[in-house]
C-alpha cells in the first residue's frame, strides 16, 4: 500500500486529471439518469412545465379529469398519444397523469418510442398532486 501511495504522488500530473476525470464522469451519468428517470414529484413536474415549457397529459376518463386536473392539462386517451395528436410537443416535456402508473408506463413507452425526446410519470398521479396540496382547477 505504500508503494501505491508513492507512486501516485509522484505521479500527481497523471493522477490527478484522472481523479477529476472520473468524478466529473460520475456527476454526468448522475445528471442524466436524472434527466431520464422516468418518474416525477409534482415539484419535478411543474419544474418541468415552468423552466422547460412541459405539457401535462391527463390519461384519465374525462368524467375524472372533470373532477379536478391540473391545471393547463390536455385530457388524453392512452389510444390518442402519438405524434398525430402530441407532434408539437415532441421537443418539450411531457407528464403523464393516470389512474395508475403502469398505464402511464406504457403510455411513456409509446412516446418516447415515436420519438419524443422526453416523457415523464407523475408519481402518485392527481392524488399524490392534491396530497401535496397543490391545486386543481
Amino acid at each position: 500500500m505504500p508503494e501505491l501511495s508513492s507512486f501516485l504522488v509522484q505521479q500527481s500530473a497523471i493522477t490527478v486529471p484522472m481523479a477529476l476525470m472520473a468524478i466529473g464522469l460520475i456527476v454526468v451519468e448522475w445528471r442524466l439518469k436524472q434527466a431520464h428517470s422516468s418518474e416525477v414529484d409534482p415539484e419535478r413536474a411543474i419544474e418541468l412545465v415552468n423552466r422547460q415549457k412541459g405539457i401535462v397529459v391527463d390519461l384519465r376518463q374525462k368524467s375524472a379529469y372533470e373532477s379536478g386536473h391540473i391545471g393547463g392539462a390536455l385530457n388524453l386517451e392512452a389510444s390518442q398519444l402519438g405524434a398525430r395528436t402530441l407532434g408539437k410537443y415532441k421537443q418539450r416535456p411531457v407528464i403523464l397523469v393516470a389512474e395508475n402508473n403502469k398505464a402511464a408506463k406504457t403510455a411513456r413507452a409509446d412516446l418516447l418510442a415515436a420519438g419524443f425526446e422526453s416523457a415523464f410519470v407523475l408519481v402518485g398521479g392527481i392524488e399524490n398532486w392534491r396530497r401535496q396540496g397543490l391545486p386543481v382547477v
